[in-house]
């Protein structure tokens, strides 16, 4: 078969690429995208073994389709998150990424330190969480494989169990979803 071919799908299974995940990773090597400066940073974050924490908001708070359909994760959400990964990691960074970042505050509140990744295209911020050792996702394509393509030896992952607005978990399998090893909250 030769020419083109164009995939679409989320593909957050870890079933799809089983077996050829050192090829995917080798697909998804950002190092050529970024700068000094981002590698820099990326350094940093791995010398702390910083807590990358995504926070998806934009249409999943403004859209009503996508709100019913995704749903929207709560703050307690991020504070049982974040407290289950210091508790086994105390001290370490936690580096924040958003499409909403005036809402972090909010969200955040009284789980500091954190800072915001400011001013990064989406290669950077995906090669940074990709270097963070810990993972606080949302239920996001984007966190999904930031996570999955940063796995560290001894890093923890926390994922939502409810992937899904309550009515979509309804009808959805969702069963391999999260790769072994991920904790569900």
């Amino acid at each position: 078969m030769s020419g083109e071919m164009l995939l679409r799908g989320y593909f957050q299974s870890p079933r799809y690429f089983s077996g050829i995940e050192d090829r995917i990773r080798a697909v998804f090597d950002l190092d050529p995208l970024v700068g000094d400066d981002v590698r820099s940073r990326a350094a940093t974050l791995e010398a702390n073994d910083a807590i990358s924490v995504h926070v998806r908001r934009g249409d999943y708070v403004s859209n009503p389709e996508a709100l019913a359909l995704h749903g929207r994760l709560d703050a307690a959400y991020y504070r049982n998150a974040i407290s289950l990964i210091r508790r086994a990691c105390p001290g370490v960074p936690l580096l924040v990424f958003s499409d909403e970042p005036s809402a972090i505050g909010n969200v955040l509140e009284g789980l500091g330190p954190w800072q915001i990744a400011r001013g990064a295209s989406h290669f950077e911020d995906m090669y940074l969480m990709q270097h963070c050792r810990h993972h606080v996702i949302a239920n996001s394509t984007f966190s999904w494989w930031g996570a999955w393509l940063g796995q560290h030896e001894g890093g923890m992952t926390v994922a939502p169990r409810n992937w899904f607005a309550r009515e979509t978990m309804l009808s959805t399998y969702c069963g391999d979803l999260h790769p072994e090893g991920w904790i569900l909250l």
